[in-house]
């Protein structure tokens, strides 16, 4: 199965939007997913390559990703511990410096 360019996007905002031919033909943005489940299944098998390209695996097919910004868009979230850093893949970030 072939590797997939262009179908799948990550906004400035870390949400992840599909992106169909018209959708990339006319240079837009793409649909919102707002699936939970698919989001989570995106997040979970969320990568970067050797050549440090993003991509989501899906079964053996790799969905690259189309990155608005930058390959990681984390949140400040309060908690009872304090504010934490999640990504759109919900993974804590434990910054050192800034």
């Amino acid at each position: 199965m072939p590797n997939c360019f262009g179908w799948l996007a990550l906004d400035r905002r870390g949400q992840w939007r599909m992106r169909d031919e018209f959708t990339q033909q006319n240079h837009l943005p793409g649909q919102v997913i707002q699936h939970i489940a698919l989001n989570h299944f995106i997040a979970r098998n969320y990568a970067c390559d050797e050549l440090g390209r993003c991509f989501f695996q899906n079964g053996p097919q790799r969905v690259f990703i189309t990155l608005d910004a930058t390959p990681w868009v984390s949140r400040i979230i309060p908690s009872e511990e304090g504010s934490q850093l999640l990504t759109q893949c919900d993974n804590a970030l434990d910054p050192d410096s800034a």
